[in-house]
């Protein structure tokens, strides 16, 4: 996993730095070691993708700067794989080159023979070869005539059927996941790196289909996976913004992320709530007033608390249209009969996924951990059952 994350970091400084020193040629050559150690193995793989991958952040910088020019290569160099601007300027744009082409092929023999690299191909190599492909999209059409946007890996130039729902059809075929099981450290990396990925993806298919409107996606999740997704503009999306299931036995909508904030405002969108109750195998389900966001100067805590309030407002009144219910009626261990209920539905959904997939702003964690310390009962129900069957070593801060 380090190394797909230094991968990953790696492509996006080299594209910070380029895109903080253009316009004009920068004075230095900007150099950026992305893989550690690359076998032989490695070597043969990558020659294919790295044209690709050199070619998009070429088109990213130019779509950035105007369509100035700006030319990418790759180099091994100390047994690493290097990204670097305007290497050589005899090859063509994407070649991978060395810088002493006689030591840096014994090296690469050197560290196959030695075995030094031969376990890493599959992660690099597959890393590369889906990320160079996210840069290149072609068009195809459907048996309506409806143009469809989708990865380069799709050869196919017609698709026989017609398609009702072009945005389903895009966001299913246009998502990758490039990682898997983050952990806490490359969290934080990938996070920081997001939105460079968001802005290489975009500005590619941009420069190649400037008429299209979109949006890329990057979703980060802790101990889960990162995902990029791209959608076309003017449709709808459907956002869960509490992430996971609602366990509590007080808090009628769990704290909710910003990210349906955060997403309306950047693109103007408009918030539709919903609110959906579950009752045995019955779904009921209640639809508020339209929020309207227009202005990128909203107070976006403001509008995250006025939406979580407006969806419990929602949940309540489905709660008064089911009828009340007698406290009486109610047993003493109904709600760790409702938490295991759920637990059966979802049995490859375990509860410490659960609690690492819920929001919760920073001073809850801080209380509910103080409380765990001080032996108390005032902590969830959920979070008990998690402490009797785990214990306490994994309730660290970063993983409430």
């Amino acid at each position: 996993m380090r190394r797909e994350v230094d991968f990953i970091h790696g492509i996006c400084e080299f594209c910070r730095r380029m895109d903080s020193a253009y316009p004009g040629a920068p004075k230095d050559d900007i150099e950026v070691k992305f893989v550690e150690h690359i076998s032989c193995r490695e070597f043969l793989a990558l020659q294919g993708f790295a044209r690709d991958l050199c070619t998009g952040i070429s088109r990213f910088l130019a779509y950035s700067r105007e369509n100035e020019t700006v030319s990418i290569a790759m180099r091994i160099k100390d047994h690493g794989l290097y990204l670097c601007n305007d290497y050589d300027r005899q090859k063509p744009c994407g070649m991978i080159a060395a810088a002493d082409r006689e030591k840096a092929f014994s090296n690469v023999r050197w560290l196959f023979r030695r075995k030094l690299g031969a376990s890493h191909s599959t992660g690099i190599t597959g890393l590369f070869r889906t990320l160079s492909q996210l840069l290149h999209y072609h068009v195809l059409t459907d048996a309506a005539g409806n143009e469809l946007l989708c990865l380069c890996d799709d050869y196919r130039k017609t698709i026989p059927l017609s398609v009702e729902d072009k945005t389903a059809y895009e966001a299913g075929n246009n998502h990758e996941h490039l990682l898997d099981d983050i952990s806490d450290e490359a969290f934080s990396e990938l996070v920081a790196d997001a939105p460079v990925l968001c802005r290489l993806i975009y500005c590619n298919i941009k420069m190649k289909y400037p008429h299209r409107k979109l949006a890329v996606y990057v979703a980060v999740s802790r101990h889960d996976s990162l995902t990029i997704r791209l959608l076309r503009c003017g449709a709808n999306i459907m956002i869960f913004p509490e992430g996971t299931w609602n366990l509590s036995e007080n808090s009628i909508v769990n704290d909710i992320a910003y990210g349906a904030v955060y997403s309306a405002i950047e693109t103007g969108a408009s918030i539709c709530p919903i609110a959906i109750e579950q009752y045995d195998k019955r779904f009921v389900i209640n639809m508020g007033k339209t929020i309207e966001v227009t202005g990128k100067n909203i107070n976006k805590k403001k509008l995250n608390c006025e939406l979580r309030d407006m969806l419990a407002t929602l949940k309540w009144q489905i709660w008064e249209r089911e009828g009340l219910k007698k406290r009486s009626d109610i047993s003493d261990d109904y709600w760790k009969n409702f938490i295991e209920q759920r637990r059966r539905e979802w049995k490859e959904y375990s509860l410490r996924e659960q609690i690492i997939n819920t929001y919760i702003p920073e001073e809850k964690r801080q209380y509910w951990l103080t409380q765990i310390e001080l032996k108390t009962k005032n902590i969830p129900t959920w979070l008990e059952i998690l402490k009797n069957e785990e214990g306490l070593g994994w309730m660290t801060n970063d993983n409430l």
